[in-house]
């Protein structure tokens, strides 16, 4: 009883199970299997003793049949059997306890700054419920015997206006009192879909994407999918046999017949349900839901790669629809007027001034096919329009993990491979170990590697940015840049690649061969760091006068890419050079010295007389220093350091080669 009553489908049971269990997991799911196991038979039996008169239902009757023994015991069985099946008791959190799973309200890492940036609480569905009772009964007055065109569902065999016109349709609103009995009860009927869904629609709902559209259950209603079961907000429909159709979600589409509707679709109750079904999150209200995924609908037709009747149909149903729930709002034309004028502040995310934003790509697709739709867009305000669409993907896509490096080639647009230039008068290894000079000025090889490091760094940017007027390998120039396809295809989003945007300029009527896209690529990687940094300005040309900047960016990523190269080769030949240069001025053996012998040698390091000793770490019984080079050919005989292991680290790249001692009988025999 405490699973069920007043707290919707399993609120609350597997919470009180946490609390109350006193023995282990495996003893709980035990008693909880023969629970289920008692509790199944009853439904049996309650089911076998109905009478009741076989006719489609109503809302009102699924309102009546929440609170039957039936159904409320029918609530408490999958409730159990989800504690069986599910986590340990001890695990559950209060937020699992009081998932909504029977409705597909999803949980996790996203859920709770979701519910944050859009929750609605208990009073606020209630205002938004009565107030939709309330314009529901003004417009059934209004409009008495009103027929949609709208196709039934396949399984409740009525559309959205039928289900309005039931007699006690109202009557049965009055009684619900939650959203989650809501949704249970009075469905929502449009055309099947898979929705898409990502961690981030449950923010902004133009993440959302489309992947298929039903065909055997192609209209369909939120109560038979619910009724259905589904598994992670994914719903099976049998189509014969042993095959079945994957749907998520239903969209209303409507014709211009259907206008008398659009009182009824503003209502803030109908942005709340299309919330729900876009996102599969019941605890938050998103209002950009519906037309996002209207637009995601769009997207999907366009970029398939034929179009069959009745995907035109579905077509000419979305733009109806626009026109039927979108067009005339301040938020819906202001973005359009946008669009037309400026196209490249159309595609920033959010404009500090403007009064518009670009959540995703899908909206600007679904605003250019109203506008062509409506023919107020010609050819080249198309391209325009799709050739800034274009770019705003690659910058999004280039700006989180991509560069330059990653989507041209650079071995392509030098005239010659990496392997030629290590060996370059210029830049290649002679040269700079060359510049690098006398290896005796270096007290231990990290210091030769720092210097190394600085100069390949110097003359590769350099010689990038300038090449050599004698060098036949210079800097890149237009002709010579080329896309990287697969590359490009990384940065762009599933639904769009190149391939994809081809069929969508198709799609409204713009020859794809006639894109620019290199110049595309060329603006969004030179300017990759945010979208209204990207669309301050129109897209460039790509022409030898108009892209010095870009060429300074290409010139910066070919040195990126060469320098690690180059540095590779030149440490590996510096620790070669170095260590042979090491072997020449330690080769001879290394004598024991008297302290006042040590003396005179530390004073042309600057080291006093009286801290010899300690600065040298020298050791009297042996002669020998712990914080020095005592190689007496060494550049750096008897300087004080730390470093002393550091300095010697040279012997491990000569072989037998060790350091060699004299034994001096100066010293007395025990010492010796």
């Amino acid at each position: 009883e405490g699973g069920v009553a007043g707290c919707g489908p399993g609120g609350g049971s597997r919470q009180r199970w946490a609390l109350h269990w006193k023995g282990s997991a495996a003893e709980g799911r035990g008693t909880l299997g023969t629970a289920r196991k008692c509790m199944t038979a009853i439904l049996q039996f309650i089911a076998e003793d109905r009478r009741e008169e076989k006719r489609k239902p109503t809302v009102m009757t699924r309102v009546r049949l929440l609170n039957t023994d039936q159904t409320r015991l029918d609530a408490l069985v999958k409730e159990v059997q989800s504690m069986v099946d599910g986590a340990l008791f001890d695990h559950l959190t209060p937020a699992q306890a009081a998932a909504r799973l029977a409705v597909t309200t999803q949980i996790g890492k996203h859920h709770a700054r979701a519910y944050r940036f859009a929750g609605v609480s208990q009073e606020e569905f209630l205002t938004m419920l009565r107030s939709f009772e309330t314009k529901l009964a003004s417009w059934l007055a209004e409009h008495p015997n009103y027929r949609s065109s709208q196709p039934a569902s396949s399984i409740l065999l009525s559309n959205w206006v039928e289900v309005l016109q039931e007699p006690d349709l109202l009557q049965a609103l009055a009684l619900i009192d939650d959203p989650y009995n809501l949704v249970t009860v009075f469905p929502i009927v449009g055309l099947a879909v898979l929705l898409r869904r990502t961690d981030a629609s449950m923010i902004s709902p133009y993440a959302l994407g489309i992947d298929e559209v039903a065909h055997v259950h192609q209209w369909c209603d939120t109560v038979s999918l619910l009724q259905a079961g589904h598994t992670d907000g994914m719903f099976k429909l049998g189509v014969g046999g042993a095959e079945s159709e994957r749907v998520s979600g239903v969209l209303p589409l409507f014709d211009l017949s259907d206008m008398a509707l659009r009182e009824l679709l503003s209502q803030p109750l109908m942005r709340y349900v299309m919330s729900w079904i876009a996102t599969g999150n019941l605890d938050n209200n998103l209002p950009g839901a519906y037309p996002a995924m209207v637009a995601a609908l769009v997207t999907h037709l366009a970029a398939q790669p034929s179009r069959a009747e009745w995907q035109s149909e579905l077509l000419r149903r979305a733009a109806d629809t626009i026109e039927v729930a979108f067009a005339g709002y301040a938020w819906f034309d202001k973005y359009h007027d946008v669009l037309l004028d400026t196209p490249h502040l159309a595609m920033v995310t959010e404009h500090p001034s403007l009064p518009v934003k670009c959540e995703s790509a899908t909206k600007v697709i679904m605003a250019l096919f109203w506008l062509d739709r409506k023919h107020r867009v010609d050819e080249e305000q198309k391209k325009s329009i799709l050739l800034y669409l274009f770019r705003e993907l690659l910058g999004r896509g280039f700006g989180s993990a991509m560069g330059v490096g990653t989507t041209i080639s650079w071995t392509d647009y030098f005239r010659c491979g990496p392997q030629r230039l290590t060996s370059h008068p210029t830049i290649g290894i002679p040269a700079i170990l060359e510049e690098l000079g006398d290896l005796d000025r270096f007290f231990m090889l990290s210091e030769a590697d720092h210097a190394l490091a600085d100069i390949v760094r110097t003359r590769v940017r350099r010689y990038a940015a300038e090449g050599t007027p004698a060098d036949e390998v210079g800097p890149a120039t237009p002709a010579q840049v080329e896309l990287r396809t697969e590359s490009v295809d990384k940065a762009l989003p599933r639904w769009c690649k190149l391939a994809d945007f081809g069929r969508i300029a198709a799609f409204f009527g713009v020859d794809a061969g006639r894109f620019d896209l290199r110049s595309a690529v060329l603006d969004a990687i030179s300017n990759p760091s945010n979208s209204l940094a990207r669309n301050e300005s129109r897209l460039t040309i790509w022409e030898d006068s108009k892209h010095d900047r870009v060429v300074k960016e290409l010139s910066a990523e070919f040195a990126s890419n060469l320098e690690p190269l180059l540095l590779g080769e030149a440490r590996t030949a510096l620790r070669e050079r170095f260590a042979k240069n090491f072997e020449k001025s330690h080769k001879q053996c290394v004598h024991p010295l008297t302290l006042a012998e040590l003396v005179p040698i530390a004073a042309r390091w600057g080291v006093p007389a009286a801290e010899v000793a300690e600065q040298l770490g020298y050791r009297p019984g042996v002669g020998l220093c712990k914080n020095a080079c005592m190689a007496q050919d060494c550049p750096f005989f008897g300087k004080p350091t730390k470093s002393l292991a550091q300095h010697i680290e040279p012997f491990k790249d000569l072989g037998d080669v060790s350091l060699r001692f004299s034994c001096v009988l100066r010293f007395s025999s025990e010492n010796q």
